[in-house]
């Protein structure tokens, strides 16, 4: 980080100087100056920066100026959580009449995020402290203000006052420190910080647990349902409950299922049949008797004698029927898929 008064800003010094007029410092510009390198020094020619290049513009109240001794004032900014987002890496002070940047601070680049309860983002809180230094500052900007008395640190009484609140057996010269009014002051103050660091009541989650954390309450209009993530989105759907889904699907077991199958009945054609013949036998013809005569056909010994061929000659196809020529059952088992799960509860904050 790097500070230097702007070659303006001393000009316009010694201006007022001459003039025997203050020297009001009334803003502070942030900006964010693509290629800004804070290690090496300010460039004290710098001016205002371009419209574009500037991200937050913070008034300075009359509180927040001080003197540290005659030839010294400080100067100092504090964005709460509700300023935001934009980040910066240049700071300037400005005089009030001319709009003269002043002095000139580079700084690596700093995020600002503001809180936003809609999407449960937490902003930051940053201070800064610019210090100026020439000849005789004090008396030139006007400032009568200690810088010690808003520039104090608390911590080490914070620190005290928390240590009694945790042993309230403290006794003799600790106890005196802390009367039951400053107690209770402190003990608000703790519930305060908690109250804004905790989730906000109606806010919902869920829970890998079975009863739901101190301050929430188990949702039971969300029971037995699933959970869809689709973008930005929310809501609910649908009509049945996952519980049965999950019985449906046989999620956790083997599932098992019958098929009933009707086969019908098919009388085959001769010209579904395969090509084929039939052997033919000597036959004998014998009527009446005593001068009666006999018709014999014969085939020479060892011959046989078939019929004609008949069929298509091709293949042909059995279809089975149950004896009674009725439906018949089987059974099939067979596994389903069965993706892993996790049951959880949900929950709103009270």
């Amino acid at each position: 980080m790097s500070s230097a008064i702007t070659i303006a800003g001393q000009t316009r010094i010694n201006q007022l100087r001459g003039l025997e007029q203050p020297l009001v410092i009334d803003r502070m510009i942030l900006a964010m100056i693509p290629g800004l390198d804070p290690t090496q020094a300010v460039d004290r020619t710098q001016q205002m920066p371009n419209p574009e290049n500037i991200v937050h513009t913070y008034t300075i109240d009359a509180d927040h100026k001080g003197y540290v001794n005659p030839d010294q004032v400080v100067y100092s900014m504090i964005l709460g959580s509700d300023v935001g987002n934009f980040s910066f890496n240049w700071i300037g002070t400005v005089e009030k009449d001319t709009n003269t940047i002043i002095t000139v601070t580079a700084t690596p680049e700093t995020p600002k995020r503001k809180t936003d309860l809609a999407t449960n983002t937490t902003g930051n809180l940053i201070t800064r402290n610019v210090m100026i230094a020439f000849q005789d500052a004090q008396n030139l900007t006007g400032i009568t203000v200690s810088a010690e008395t808003w520039q104090f640190d608390y911590q080490a009484d914070f620190n005290t006052h928390a240590a009694l609140l945790v042993d309230p057996t403290a006794t003799g010269t600790d106890k005196k420190h802390v009367t039951d009014t400053q107690a209770k002051a402190w003990q608000d103050h703790l519930e305060d910080e908690t109250a804004h660091t905790s989730f906000p009541s109606g806010t919902s989650m869920i829970f890998n647990q079975a009863i739901a954390p101190t301050g929430w309450t188990k949702k039971s209009d969300w029971a037995a349902n699933a959970s869809l993530i689709i973008g930005n989105t929310y809501g609910a759907g649908g009509a049945d409950s996952a519980t049965s889904w999950v019985t449906a699907v046989g999620v956790g077991a083997h599932a098992t299922h019958k098929h009933t199958i009707t086969v019908a009945s098919h009388a085959l054609t001769v010209a579904e049949l395969a090509s084929h013949r039939h052997k033919v036998y000597d036959q004998y013809n014998f009527t009446g008797g005593g001068g009666s005569s006999a018709i014999h056909t014969a085939y020479p010994a060892g011959a046989n004698a078939y019929s004609d061929y008949a069929g298509s000659g091709g293949g042909h196809v059995h279809t089975a029927i149950n004896a009674n020529g009725g439906p018949t059952t089987h059974s099939v088992t067979q596994d389903t898929y069965k993706p892993k799960y996790q049951i959880v509860i949900a929950a709103i904050k009270g």
